[in-house]
């Protein structure tokens, strides 16, 4: 990402053009931080990884098939996620979880979490 900045230099470079640029790994997941879902909202461990499985993309059956679980399992803890965040929609949650902070937690730290078994 290219992000314009104001030149702070003096002398022949004062008044040139600057840029910022913001470099990421695209072959690092940048994974939705599921304490700061849980803290934030009050989510329980297993709503958390509903819901960062939706801000990553899969749908609500997507998820289901996943972990192992029913779509309408899914669906009871997405009304409970949408009713503990305010929310109407799933898109109305995705936008708001994408304005969260996002990590690059070792793979064995993602997978040791998503071990949480739904209830």
């Amino acid at each position: 990402m290219a992000i314009p900045a104001r030149s702070r230099s003096f002398g022949p470079e004062l008044g040139r053009a600057s840029v910022i640029l913001q470099m990421t790994d695209p072959l690092a997941r940048a994974m939705p931080d599921r304490t700061i879902l849980i803290d934030a909202f009050d989510l329980t461990p297993s709503e958390a990884i509903l819901a960062a499985d939706l801000l990553c993309g899969l749908s609500v059956g997507e998820a289901a098939a996943r972990r192992g679980r029913s779509v309408a399992t899914m669906r009871t803890h997405l009304a409970s996620i949408l009713a503990k965040t305010g929310t109407a929609r799933q898109s109305d949650l995705v936008r708001l979880l994408s304005r969260l902070p996002r990590t690059t937690r070792p793979l064995a730290d993602r997978e040791r979490f998503d071990q949480v078994s739904f209830i």
